[in-house]
């Protein structure tokens, strides 16, 4: 009896002396101080949306006593919006779009967003410029006195066109045109605009049904172009669009990425941050096979540089 007493004591030691990350292997369970998560995302057509019901599902699993709800919204912008007004608790975002929030800059001019801050890199998305493969354009510099549609204004696309051609010193060169991806790749068939630039992950679905009809290139970046462009913002990152991404790619395609981040809003505590981001991350496999935009996930990507402030209960999370 004495000695029964004496492991069930030393057990409970040991319990509590494990981080929190080891509550579960104790017989205990974690426990969010809120009973609902609502999390931003997106289109029902785009990645955000089912990448943010993969993520509900993983914390419904392990938060069995809180309600979390997931919303269907028009993006980033609306995301931050929604997290300053309370409405949402977690968001999708892209992380240039999160630097103008927290920066006061650009659609976010004189209205800086406080409070929100960075949980883990999600997967990348790609600033791509789309052209017809039969007209054979090969660089930026052969768009100079083209159509390029470069999505609505105060899009987070727009600015990723801007910036790029403003360095490249073509954006008094072009005609740009403002147009939503889905009139851009309308009018590239129609033969009414030269190129379009559109934001996204890979291969994106929308791309690839235009390319199946219109075979289509990728414009590459310079190597010197990218590298000014990483060194002149926080959010862009160099990558390659593998050739045979869309329908039309003969070769590889150098250009540059940013990344959806998951953020939280300023409400969420430290502790309940912590435990979120080690339920949503804390086993590799897990999250990985929540969906496949996440396969590519490693400890290495998750912790990968913010445009934001990093949330100190997700840096002590990702650093177990």
């Amino acid at each position: 009896m004495v000695r029964s007493r004496t492991v069930l004591f030393i057990t409970l030691l040991f319990c509590l002396a494990l981080p929190l990350s080891f509550f579960w292997g104790c017989g205990k369970s974690a426990h969010l101080s809120r009973k609902q998560l609502t999390i931003a995302t997106g289109s029902r057509s785009g990645l955000y949306f089912p990448v943010g019901e993969a993520i509900a599902r993983i914390l419904t699993e392990t938060f069995k006593d809180v309600q979390i709800q997931v919303l269907e919204t028009d993006g980033s912008r609306q995301n931050i919006s929604l997290m300053k007004e309370g409405k949402a608790n977690l968001a999708i975002i892209q992380n240039d779009i999160a630097y103008y929030a927290v920066s006061g800059e650009n659609m976010f001019n004189h209205q800086k967003v406080d409070g929100i801050t960075g949980i883990a890199t999600l997967f990348p998305e790609i600033v791509q410029i789309i052209v017809r493969h039969a007209d054979g354009v090969t660089s930026l510099d052969a768009l100079k006195g083209k159509k390029v549609a470069v999505d609505l204004e105060n899009s987070g696309t727009f600015y990723n066109a801007q910036q790029l051609l403003t360095h490249a010193k073509l954006w008094d060169g072009i005609h740009p045109m403002n147009m939503a991806p889905s009139q851009a790749m309308a009018a590239l068939e129609d033969k009414t605009i030269d190129a379009f630039f559109f934001t996204s992950g890979l291969p994106n679905p929308n791309l690839a049904e235009l390319a199946s009809r219109l075979p289509v290139d990728v414009v590459s970046i310079t190597p010197e172009l990218v590298q000014e462009m990483v060194n002149a913002y926080p959010f862009y990152f160099p990558t390659q669009i593998p050739k045979g991404t869309y329908v039309g790619m003969a070769s590889d395609s150098d250009g540059l990425e940013i990344n959806a981040i998951l953020a939280a809003d300023g409400n969420f505590t430290d502790d309940d941050i912590y435990l979120v981001t080690h339920a949503i991350f804390g086993s590799l496999d897990t999250i990985k096979k929540a969906h496949k935009t996440l396969s590519q996930i490693t400890k290495a990507s998750l912790r990968r540089q913010l445009s934001i402030p990093l949330s100190e209960g997700a840096r002590r999370a990702l650093a177990e």
